[in-house]
């Protein structure tokens, strides 16, 4: 349960991280709006496009955040170390 408690730990680290980076609230309603439209339309193709847009969006907008808060940085080396 530790482990699990961990990565609930990080995973809101990591979305406080992102969701305070600079447009990127905005970018993310607009990608969900989006994914809910195409759902909604059965439009699968787009649906999936959508999807990766936005799983490539939070990733890059995480690994700039974490750039710029030196804890962060710190934390993942710990916790991915080469």
């Amino acid at each position: 349960m530790d482990i699990l408690h961990n990565l609930r730990e990080q995973m809101l680290r990591f979305r406080s991280i992102s969701m305070h980076y600079p447009g990127r609230l905005a970018a993310t309603w607009e990608e969900h709006r989006q994914l809910v439209e195409y759902i909604a339309n059965h439009n699968s193709v787009q649906a999936r496009k959508i999807a990766k847009k936005h799983m490539e969006n939070s990733e890059k907008t995480l690994i700039m955040g974490i750039k710029q808060d030196k804890n962060s940085a710190r934390l993942v080396q710990e916790l991915f170390p080469h």
